[in-house]
């Protein structure tokens, strides 16, 4: 890192950008060659390319960023719908970068996603279009991986000639490039076949042969599979103890890599085992986790399957009550998915596709990729000078914030927490000082990015025209000014613009030792003798639509003659996605984190604040402007 930015710094500008992105595709590539063995690692790096991409407007570097941060998240937390979500922008991005390598690996993770959620038709049309972008490939490891998807696809859909066909193809290419996880993957996978075929001798040495590879690689969640598969032979085989050897290995290893698609099926193996062996009450209770943790992550096919071995469970223990509730829910389930009809579908999808695969001409996609080539070198071009424009614009927005220092005369303890999502903001903070008052506001615009920072500039002018030139100081009274200004500069009787912000703004007067405060849907935060108390703000925003016939904004009032310790937010810390399942923070969380710290010396609190925030987000990206406000008086 140090020598990217030494090399950085002696570049010109249009070559620092050239370095940057360059850096951005090394660490992108990093993040997906360590996605078996070091998944903490492979989200940080793919965190890192991202925030790299976007400070250097490379828009195609981003979208290949939060496709890896997205795929290696899933892995670690199975938070499926984020992980489509981003998977479904480095599409829009990628389809029209004419950069087919990093196309077909978005087209083929979103295959992975929808199969693991049992849309397997969705699945199939992407994987199936990556398949005809790679026919004839010039990076095999893109064919591999598609053919190795294909395998596993036609593996679970029982039509073994087909998913042999494929696993022998990624397989080979696999051996080419030596790429150890993939040597893995299909050798387990042709291991999988051979059980099904009954050849259990071929099927263990396979399976161990993985085995060995994903240990001499130190890549465990290839060895938990690995282990896994060797109990389901040993199954087969009706050696029962040395399958619950293996599979109880499995179990623990896949729960200690928090794979929790892998610890749904070993638990769903093991429920089957004990029920094969007639020890009922443990498949019970391996099957009902099983069925939890299934559900917690959407993946309604593993759920479907321990459904049907629990209710069979259930009735042969003789619990009919609890066989038929178990039943009815495996109806449910499977209704949410295709449904019967689906192999009658996958196998029309196929014969669809293998009829376009042979009308297409492979003249008008090289032409068109070199079509699109240009276009994007053009496009590229105009963002670099894009991104230049707004970094300049940052430095206009940071020079209107007013600095910690202007406070110093009148407060003892002030700090800020001040992160925007973008190079610039729609938050932003304000306050100055008139007739023996202080006011400060944290402002929350429409937006954030360029949109929310000409907010920002629009509500700054407005505070500057109430308190310095009009010598308001009433809360109310200052939030009612910028209403009215805010819609009187965005015509908002005239159009359809519905801009505004919500805001938090407080007046204190130092000789009567009170503070007033008036909110714009936003709160106060303050504790007294470490009791909290929170004054919400009003219903309605500065600016937008008004149906009321006139705006006001509710004044209240507190003392200040007991220590007091007082809060100003945006919603932007609370809102913030992360933690273990990739939720948001939320108020309960960041009231209560508030609670344990407030009596602390405030720049130590805005250091649990910070990294606390950064222990949460764990390499999700910033979801908004975050802005907060402390003070201690």
């Amino acid at each position: 890192m140090i020598a990217f930015d030494e090399k950085l710094n002696q570049s010109t500008d249009q070559e620092s950008v050239e370095i940057a992105r360059a850096r951005v595709d090394e660490l992108a590539e990093k993040a997906w060659r360590l996605r078996g063995t070091d998944r903490k690692k492979a989200a940080e790096y793919a965190e890192e390319a991202r925030l790299l991409a976007i400070a250097n407007g490379y828009e195609k570097g981003e979208a290949i960023a939060r496709m890896w941060l997205a795929f290696v998240k899933q892995l670690q937390f199975s938070n499926t719908s984020y992980a489509i979500q981003e998977l479904k922008y480095a599409y829009n991005i990628l389809e029209h970068s004419g950069d087919q390598h990093n196309f077909s690996r978005c087209l083929t993770l979103h295959g992975v996603m929808y199969w693991g959620i049992g849309e397997h038709e969705k699945a199939f049309s992407y994987v199936l279009k990556a398949y005809d972008l790679n026919k004839n490939a010039a990076i095999p490891s893109d064919r591999a991986w598609v053919n190795y998807l294909l395998g596993s696809f036609y593996d679970e859909l029982k039509d073994q000639e087909q998913a042999f066909q494929h696993y022998e193809a990624a397989l080979k290419d696999f051996e080419i490039l030596g790429d150890t996880m993939g040597i893995c993957s299909s050798t387990i996978g042709m291991g999988h076949l051979a059980m099904l075929g009954k050849d259990y001798e071929r099927a263990l040495i396979l399976h161990r042969r993985a085995l060995n590879i994903s240990e001499e690689q130190k890549d465990k969640n290839s060895n938990a599979r690995a282990k896994h598969e060797i109990g389901e032979v040993y199954r087969a085989m009706s050696q029962s103890e040395e399958a619950l050897s293996w599979y109880m290995e499995a179990l623990q290893q896949r729960e200690e890599l928090n794979n929790k698609q892998g610890v749904v099926t070993t638990q769903t193996a093991l429920g089957e085992l004990f029920f094969e062996i007639r020890e009922y009450e443990n498949a019970t209770q391996f099957l009902n986790l099983a069925v939890k943790n299934a559900e917690s992550i959407d993946a309604k096919v593993k759920q479907l399957r321990a459904l049907k071995i629990l209710a069979e469970t259930y009735k042969s223990n003789e619990a009919p009550w609890e066989a038929v509730e178990t039943y009815e829910q495996y109806l449910q389930v499977k209704s949410d998915l295709q449904g019967e009809e689906v192999e009658a579908q996958l196998k029309k999808m196929r014969s669809n596709f293998e009829l376009e695969k042979a009308q297409q001409e492979s003249e008008i996609h090289r032409l068109k990729n070199v079509e699109l080539k240009e276009a994007n070198h053009q496009v590229e071009l105009q963002k670099h000078k894009m991104v230049q424009s707004i970094r300049y614009a940052e430095r206009i927005q940071s020079s209107m914030l007013p600095s910690l220092s202007s406070l110093d005369e009148y407060l003892n303890e002030v700090q800020v927490l001040f992160r925007p999502r973008d190079i610039v903001s729609g938050d932003f903070y304000w306050w100055n000082h008139i007739n023996g008052s202080t006011i400060i506001a944290a402002i929350d615009c429409t937006g954030h990015g360029v949109p929310g920072a000409f907010m920002s500039m629009i509500a700054n002018a407005l505070l500057q025209q109430a308190v310095l030139e009009q010598k308001l100081t009433s809360p109310s009274a200052i939030l009612q000014f910028l209403h009215e200004g805010v819609r009187r500069a965005l015509k908002q009787d005239e159009t359809d613009n519905r801009d505004g912000m919500d805001v938090s703004l407080i007046t204190i007067n130092h000789r009567e030792q009170t503070l007033h405060f008036a909110g714009a849907k936003n709160p106060l935060l303050y504790f007294q003798e470490g009791e909290m108390h929170v004054i919400k703000g009003g219903l309605h925003a500065v600016g937008g639509q008004q149906k009321e016939t006139e705006r006001s904004f509710e004044e209240h009032m507190i003392s200040l003659k007991k220590p007091t310790h007082i809060y100003l937010f945006s919603d932007g810390y609370q809102d913030q996605f992360g933690g273990p399942e990739g939720r948001k923070f939320l108020r309960k969380r960041f009231r209560s984190l508030l609670r344990e710290i407030h009596l602390l010396p405030m720049d130590e609190q805005f250091k649990i604040l910070q990294s606390s925030l950064e222990n949460w987000m764990q390499g999700y990206h910033q979801t908004d402007d975050i802005l907060l406000i402390g003070l201690s008086l």
